[in-house]
């Protein structure tokens, strides 16, 4: 009750300060015939890491902007390839990173802070977070709702913001500036392929703006289609086998037709019919491999349709009532390997799905070892010729690859009235705000387990004709019996967010140096979040698929703000914030912000910032429901300290299985945690600004920057977790020293997490014959990046663990040390060249048990060029390459990466060439 009348007292407030607003509006439009002076307006912008408007675009924060030319000379057809190249992200995730939970998606990570400590705006609102978690619990803005065509400029905020911007700006904001004030029309279509001819892209977009005195509107329209890239399709990738590259054999061990296991001699041996290059000994004997990358896709097929409309009417002259609109619809398939038999049966006393145990006779479950991951094949069924019941690894291929099609709508919507107060310098924003993300999956190929399983013990004919119908898992199959266990489900994710807002920003006084201004502001905003899924996904009942249970939550969030510009001398500002936010399910918290500009001539700017940020827990990650997963390749260090020696050699168990060693799969159990408190951060960032007057056109910027971020609500990487071997984590039924039975990887506030480093840029531009030269280059290079994790010590008391080291590595994703972006543009006339060489270091990919222990690999550099031909004065042609020298990605040697390179920070088409023009009228 107290939070439904505190909304209800906001809407009230919001509503009447609009009203008495335009009150005062109608009353000074009704004096002014009897004045003949207007308020003069100054020439002021607001650039993200202030409320309050300036003329001078550097602050006491570090600012990347990047315009449109720059994104369109950049050669990229989404935003997702174009963030992936600034040297401050790390560890994003794109939509080719076919393993997501939350596929055919992308995220911005600055910082490699994570995707959800970066706060991402549109036009300056907040959206509404992706409908499916990432990871299954971690919420985003998806970057692929938001169509590069339509952007006139992205403003990245590099430091913590969460006292102007609230809560997820730990690392920083991304602001998304959309077209707008447009008039006039233009087109553009598009073709993009890589040199080999696979996953082409065709792209067309439209603008159309205009208006009158009083009313302009800007319209935009974008459409892309891409054809899928498939592992098969690279030499790297073809095969899972990574040995021939100095990597492992990542195979799987459900293959077909399969692995026998003899109950009668215990033995393992695949089985006769098995393909012999995939026959490798394994579990004391042989097994039938599968290599799944000849089905998995890099990126998936994809068509995206995306239109935005921004309207602004002019009511009066210190009235303007504006409309930001705009809807996205996103189809994608995502193709996997069919699925492994990972039914939903056990060998123990458990059970996880409907039907478990239940109807296999007593010797069928003493058929199932190997985790009860097998399927079981009486002695009576006529395929099995082998004389006794046995247990049987295997993948069901004759259903065809795994096939999600993932149809995703995206609205978002935002209307209110802007303008000056009276004759006032005093400028307010009163608004209203909707956007929602709607997420169908729908999952074809899926094989009902029980099925399948009554199938194997002989079932009757549904269709009714007698017969007792048995699956041949061994050769082809009636289709009745494909049919009778075949199952399309579906997944139906859906998140909301509302909010109304109220910004007042001007002058409070003049003082010495200046106007002391002052920005303040009121929000209010609803969340909501709810994931379903089809019955038999939440009772484990599918084959290769994991339990996973609904989710519904929602929250409140109402806060206050207040900004003061402070001119302390005429070459000092002062920057003081601060934010209040009560959230309805965790508590109220306040976060403070304080920078320094100085100037201390017209060449040199210092800026300093310190600052306190927070992200309260995501919805998913407080409500999330059990989901299941079965990850390959964990080493166990407790059973398994030397992989590749056998069974009680160099401390390895006398018992050792091959999962233990990294050939098998682990059940996981991911999950929300209502227990979570708030992340926690302070960051700090000093940085010069110098251009030299007796150098015209030569800017440098030196920033340093730090982050300690604590109470981190983290999901370690499961290798990590088995490391730490934490008992409240990883289950082992039979006591200490027994094989894993379950990993438990909720989300949990871990210690701290402490980063630092610097970014350099350099900017130069001068006259070279009859055009100019542009020179650029922007780097990043990271000091530190330790992780903490909170774990169990031996009296059951839980402390802060070993630090672990992220620079440079892969133990927190693809993180490398430095970054570079150098770039050189040439414009003459009608004509623009220009080329950006992109480097990054190596990365060390040791982790604690890795197989192929520590290596460091090397670093990676590519080219991308572009040239493009103005015709007339709103006409174009453009011609380009990514990655003109066709590098391949740097290849992975570790355990679990199938692929074999680098997904956050490499591309894996090779060299891309693409062609557009662009007419305008």
């Amino acid at each position: 009750m107290k939070y439904k009348n505190l909304t209800l007292a906001i809407k009230r407030a919001l509503f009447l300060g609009m009203l008495t607003t335009i009150i005062l509006q109608s009353n000074v439009l009704a004096a002014e015939d009897e004045k003949d002076e207007s308020v003069a307006k100054l020439d002021k912008i607001e650039v993200v890491g202030s409320r309050i408007k300036r003329t001078d675009i550097e602050g006491v924060s570090p600012v990347l902007s990047v315009d449109r030319d720059e994104l369109e000379r950049s050669g990229h057809n989404t935003l997702q390839d174009f963030i992936r190249t600034l040297t401050i992200t790390s560890g994003n995730t794109g939509d080719d990173n076919n393993n997501s939970f939350a596929n055919g998606t992308s995220t911005i990570n600055l910082r490699g802070l994570g995707n959800n400590a970066t706060l991402v705006l549109i036009n300056g609102r907040r959206m509404a977070a992706h409908g499916q978690a990432q990871n299954i619990t971690e919420s985003f803005v998806d970057l692929n709702s938001i169509p590069i065509a339509a952007i006139e400029r992205i403003e990245i905020l590099k430091d913590g913001a969460s006292a102007l911007y609230g809560a997820d700006a730990v690392a920083g904001v991304v602001n998304i500036v959309l077209r707008k004030e447009f008039d006039g029309a233009e087109y553009t279509v598009g073709y993009q392929t890589d040199v080999d001819g696979d996953a082409p892209q065709t792209t067309f977009s439209a603008i159309i703006g205009g208006g009158n005195e009083k009313t302009d509107f800007t319209l935009t329209f974008s459409a892309l289609q891409r054809d899928a890239l498939f592992y098969r399709d690279r030499d790297f990738s073809a095969s899972a086998d990574q040995r021939a590259r100095g990597g492992t054999d990542q195979r799987s061990t459900f293959g077909f037709p399969g692995t026998i296991f003899s109950p009668s001699a215990g033995t393992f041996t695949a089985h006769p019919d098995c393909d012999p290059d995939l026959v490798r000994p394994q579990l004391g004997g042989t097994v039938c491999s599968l290599n799944f990358n000849e089905f998995f896709n890099f990126y998936p097929e994809s068509e995206r349709y995306s239109s935005s409309l921004y309207m602004n009417h002019k009511i009066s002259e210190n009235i303007n009532l504006y409309l930001d609109f705009g809807i996205n619809l996103n189809r994608t398939v995502n193709i996997a390997a069919p699925a492994p038999w990972v039914g939903p049966f056990s060998n123990g006393s458990n059970t996880t799905g409907p039907g478990a145990n239940t109807i296999l006779p007593p010797e069928g479950v003493a058929a199932l070892p190997f985790g009860g991951l097998m399927m079981f094949v009486p002695e009576n069924n006529p395929f099995n010729t082998f004389g006794e019941g046995i247990g049987l690894l295997h993948r069901p291929v004759e259903f065809g690859p795994r096939t999600s099609e993932n149809h995703t709508t995206v609205y978002r919507f935002n209307t209110g009235v802007e303008g000056y107060i009276a004759q006032s310098p005093w400028e307010y924003d009163l608004g209203f705000g909707y956007s929602k993300s709607r997420v169908l999956i729908e999952n074809r190929n899926a094989i009902d387990a029980v099925k399948l399983q009554s199938a194997l013990l002989g079932v009757l004919d549904p269709a009714g004709s007698g017969d007792t119908l048995f699956y041949n898992p061994f050769g082809e199959n009636d289709q009745r019996v494909i049919d009778f266990a075949k199952v399309v489900y579906e997944n139906r994710d859906v998140s909301w967010e509302k909010s109304f807002l109220l910004n007042l920003t001007g002058p409070l006084f003049e003082m010495p140096a200046g106007d002391l201004g002052l920005a303040v502001g009121a929000e209010f905003r609803e969340q909501n979040i709810s994931n379903e899924a089809d019955p038999l996904r939440n009772f484990g009942g599918l084959v290769g698929t994991g339990q996973a249970n609904d989710t519904f939550g929602g929250r409140d969030v109402t806060s206050v703000y207040a900004e003061l510009a402070i001119p302390l001398h005429k070459t000092l500002e002062m920057q003081v914030a601060a934010r209040y936010e009560d959230y309805s399910d965790f508590g109220t918290t306040v976060k403070p912000k304080v920078g320094l500009r100085w100037q201390p001539n017209k060449d040199i700017v210092v800026r300093a910032s310190w600052g306190e940020s927070f992200r309260a827990p995501s919805l998913s990650e407080l409500f999330s429901g059990i989901v299941s997963s079965f990850p390959p390749g964990l080493i166990d260090p407790v059973r398994c300290p030397s992989p590749g020696l056998p069974a009680g050699e160099g401390g390895n168990a006398a018992d050792l299985t091959a999962t233990d060693c990294g050939n098998g799969q682990n059940q996981v159990n991911n999950g929300g945690n209502q227990n979570l408190k708030p992340e926690e951060s302070t960051s700090w960032n000093f940085g010069v600004v110098w251009e030299p007057s007796y150098i015209e056109g030569l800017n440098l910027t030196l920033d340093y920057f730090k982050f300690e971020h604590e109470n981190i609500i983290a999901q370690l990487p499961n290798q990590t977790l088995v490391d730490l071997n934490d008992p409240n984590f990883i289950v082992r039924a039979g006591g200490p020293g027994t094989p894993i039975s379950l990993i438990n990887n909720s989300f949990v506030n871990g210690a701290f997490q402490e980063i630092s480093g610097v970014d350099f840029g350099v900017n130069y531009q001068m006259s070279l014959g009859d055009g100019i030269l542009q020179l650029s280059n922007n780097l990043t290079y990271y000091d530190t990046f330790d992780f903490a994790p909170i774990v169990v010590d031996v009296n059951n008391q839980q402390t802060v663990g070993t630090v672990i080291d992220g620079t440079g590595n892969v133990n927190f994703g693809d993180f490398p040390a430095l970054r570079d972006n150098l770039s050189v543009l040439y414009s003459f006339g009608k004509h623009n060249f220009s080329a950006t060489g992109h480097f990054r270091s190596g990365l060390d990919t040791s982790n604690a048990n890795s197989i192929t222990g520590s290596v460091e690999t090397s670093s990676w550099t590519t080219l991308d060029m572009s040239y493009t031909y103005f015709v007339g004065l709103k006409s174009k042609m453009q011609l380009g390459c990514l990655n003109c020298t066709d590098r391949d990605p740097v290849f992975d040697p570790n355990r679990g990466e199938e692929a074999g390179y680098f997904k956050s920070t490499d591309d894996p088409r090779g060299a891309v060439v693409y062609v557009r023009w662009t007419q305008g009228f």
